[in-house]
């Protein structure tokens, strides 16, 4: 597979994870999906039911997008007068579709403190939710990869288990582009992560991602749908929280076949619409273009106002760009 169809894989697969599935029922827990007759019912992906919306996942994704698009780099700095477009537009302080940190770091912005200083408390999942055209950018260069990551997060998500929840995504999505093997990747994403624990944002109690992610992967090995849904839902959760939302989106990935399966595994998980797309993400970039349904795609797009193959090739041609020079 070249590397445009794994690009393009890789957008869709980010975009479906978080259109394919209504937000209200990631809302919900998995003893509540279980023991909710109608959701109880949904045994393929054909079932789940969604309005295709995205929220700030969608539009915090294209500010990183087009940072990159018009930059070929990220900081704190270009994100801000994106970040307060944004507020202009959305109000994000008085929008439940953005989560703490996000309103955090807008009041402070507000407020006139250095974009430098206003992530430090964010140990949600909102650097890791918009990180992936971080990862394709950079997939062939690991360096730039990971300080351009790190700079996206520094506005609203500036903690270690933040930051370094956006580089396991970075890293994974760049193995996979250059096509490792699942496993393979997983191991140099892991090893890597590893190496620079401590060095990027401000310290936390919190566990450490790459060990956490090296735990979720290996606890669902060899399970069945059943049996990985559960420990998923119960031993590595799938809240809001980074800690848990990443290490289960790479849990999903490795517990199913394809983009349709890790949705609806996330479906039954409940709770957060990081995980999804992580999951879905990895599945378009290891496979491709083709396994994803194109009546939901166009769905999605037409419901959020985008076209996914078009920002797939415009970061293409930047790419090829970058080559060039």
């Amino acid at each position: 597979m070249n590397i445009k169809d794994r690009i393009k894989g890789c957008y869709l697969g980010w975009f479906f994870g978080l259109g394919a599935i209504l937000r209200k029922n990631l809302d919900w827990n998995y003893k509540r999906i279980q023991e909710n007759p109608e959701f109880a019912r949904v045994k393929t992906f054909e079932k789940i039911p969604s309005d295709y919306k995205m929220y700030d996942q969608l539009t915090q994704t294209l500010i990183v997008h087009n940072i990159i698009i018009e930059n070929g780099k990220i900081s704190p700095e270009l994100f801000k007068g994106k970040f307060l477009e944004l507020n202009k537009k959305d109000d994000i302080l008085n929008n439940n579709q953005y989560g703490p940190s996000s309103k955090k770091a807008i009041k402070l912005i507000l407020e006139g403190k250095n974009v430098r200083e206003t992530g430090k408390d964010g140990v949600t999942t909102g650097g890791a939710m918009r990180c992936m055209p971080i990862g394709v950018y950079f997939y062939d260069n690991e360096e730039k990869l990971i300080k351009n990551t790190y700079e996206s997060c520094i506005i609203s998500h500036n903690t270690n288990v933040a930051v370094d929840s956006a580089l396991a995504i970075n890293l994974m999505i760049s193995h996979l582009l250059k096509g490792d093997s699942k496993k393979d990747a997983l191991n140099k994403t892991l090893e890597t992560l590893k190496k620079n624990r401590g060095k990027y944002g401000a310290p936390t109690s919190f566990a450490l991602i790459h060990e956490r992610i090296h735990d979720a992967v290996n606890w669902i090995k060899n399970k069945s749908f059943e049996e990985s849904t559960k420990i998923i839902a119960e031993k590595i959760g799938s809240s809001w929280y980074a800690i848990e939302a990443i290490p289960a989106g790479f849990a999903i990935y490795f517990a199913t076949k394809n983009a349709k399966e890790a949705a609806l595994m996330a479906f039954k998980v409940g709770h957060t619409s990081t995980a999804p797309e992580i999951a879905c993400a990895f599945h378009g970039t290891e496979k491709g273009p083709e396994q994803f349904p194109l009546e939901i795609i166009k769905k999605i797009e037409k419901t959020n106002d985008i076209n996914i193959n078009k920002l797939a090739e415009e970061i293409t041609n930047k790419i090829k760009i970058k080559w060039k020079i």
